[in-house]
């Protein structure tokens, strides 16, 4: 059980660091993007 459990804190903080690099990726191509 501990290493299920370990393994699934892995995955959950590998999702939350994939959604923040995708949300930061997206706002610097924005901003570098002219707005028309």
């Amino acid at each position: 059980m501990v290493v299920t459990h370990k393994y699934e804190f892995q995955y959950n903080y590998y999702l939350i660091h994939l959604v923040l690099g995708n949300s930061v990726s997206t706002r610097l191509m924005l901003a570098r993007t002219p707005t028309s």
